[in-house]
């Protein structure tokens, strides 16, 4: 087979995933797409190459039986992609993180628990549809527990609409009622089933609110003003989705980063890493 350039070989690769049923694979599953995306991105190249028509059918079948002997690569693929992206969004979201300290740290408005003079503070951006985010709250209880030490803000970040956004509203609303939030907060991330505007009520009603006082206060500019400003901060941040975590000590001159659902014990290593 004569020689060619990396460009061909890239072509020739990308052309084989367009072509072949294995594309559909990479459509719907989030491993095989990291892989098809290295591949396509990588260069912004032609569609066509210099191999002849028998030399592509040969190279297909020789990709084609590879893949299929070792499935390992698409995995390995995905695996160094995903983590050269994180390492992006996370260089990316510390220069966002220094410029917003104090919209990030520093919001009179923004739910919280914990003393503000707490060596750390963790911020997380959620929304009460997330399943990751649902999937966190055990953790942030046991963390909240084992850590008296520690200062958490709430970012009520409604990235699904519809009846996020209400139950957001709801929940800052209840910010208003002194001593109210974290218990409806928590209600909320943790219900049964899709939310709805009556098991919105139900819960708050559950965690004690005022329901008069709530209704008016979610119709607050208020609380359109907080969930706006979440959104800007974090667009300035890049957060791709929830759950995201951002960790600062008390002079807010580290920080750490989690983009998505961790562990606990992830959580601490971060916490120790800004003290």
């Amino acid at each position: 087979m004569n020689s060619h350039s990396e460009i061909d070989i890239v072509v020739l690769l990308e052309n084989y995933f367009k072509e072949k049923p294995v594309r559909k694979l990479f459509r719907t599953t989030c491993i095989a797409a990291f892989a098809f995306a290295a591949i396509s991105v990588a260069y912004a190249a032609p569609t066509t190459t210099s191999f002849t028509p028998a030399q592509v059918a040969q190279l297909h079948t020789i990709i084609h039986d590879y893949l299929v002997a070792n499935p390992q690569v698409l995995v390995e693929a995905s695996q160094v992609l995903q983590a050269q992206q994180e390492k992006k969004m996370e260089a990316s979201a510390m220069s966002g993180i220094a410029a917003n300290k104090t919209a990030l740290f520093d919001n009179a408005e923004s739910p919280s628990m914990g003393s503000k003079n707490a060596p750390v503070t963790l911020v997380e951006f959620f929304d009460y549809q997330c399943g990751h985010c649902r999937e966190m709250e055990p953790e942030i209880e046991k963390l909240i527990a084992q850590d008296k030490n520690l200062h958490i803000i709430f970012k009520e970040l409604p990235i699904f609409g519809g009846m996020s956004t209400d139950a957001a509203k709801a929940a800052l609303a209840a910010n208003m009622q002194p001593g109210k939030y974290y218990m409806f907060h928590n209600l909320l991330l943790t219900s049964e089933g899709g939310l709805t505007k009556e098991k919105v009520m139900d819960l708050a009603q559950k965690a004690g609110l005022n329901i008069a006082t709530l209704n008016k206060d979610m119709a607050s500019p208020v609380v359109d003003k907080q969930i706006r400003d979440n959104f800007k901060l974090a667009q300035a941040l890049k957060i791709m989705g929830t759950p995201t975590f951002v960790i600062t000590n008390k002079a807010e001159t580290k920080f750490a980063y989690i983009p998505g659902a961790t562990s606990l014990t992830d959580l601490q290593a971060k916490i120790a890493s800004v003290q």
